[in-house]
């Protein structure tokens, strides 16, 4: 029988996980360099970034997640392309717009 830590009982009392991602090396090698010279800590920045992506998206005009074999249809993608097409000095649409024109891009696109 495994015995729960003291720390494995605080973490889940407290909501917390362990995670683990793959990545290229060099990434996270540069990340955590990065990091270490701004002072701050890795899981910290991670937790901020994840945070600012969610916030972001919240009330982002994609409501559900395009998996790679969904099929929608190509009026639907320009739609979407159409609302979220960044204006001058948005800087943070750009990535969920050049997503998108990748979608309308593929063939899985089904026309309607």
């Amino acid at each position: 029988m495994n015995k729960e830590t003291p720390q494995q009982r605080w973490d889940k009392k407290n909501g917390y996980i362990a995670k683990t991602y793959k990545m290229r090396k060099s990434l996270a090698d540069e990340f955590k360099a990065t990091c270490d010279r701004l002072g701050v800590s890795q899981s910290g920045q991670i937790v901020k970034m994840m945070s600012e992506f969610i916030e972001k998206n919240k009330s982002d005009n994609l409501s559900h997640t395009i998996k790679n074999d969904d099929m929608i249809s190509k009026k639907e993608v320009l739609n979407r392309l159409e609302r979220t097409r960044p204006s001058e000095g948005q800087d943070n649409s750009k990535e969920r717009y050049r997503h998108l024109q990748w979608i309308a891009d593929r063939n899985t696109i089904r026309e309607m």
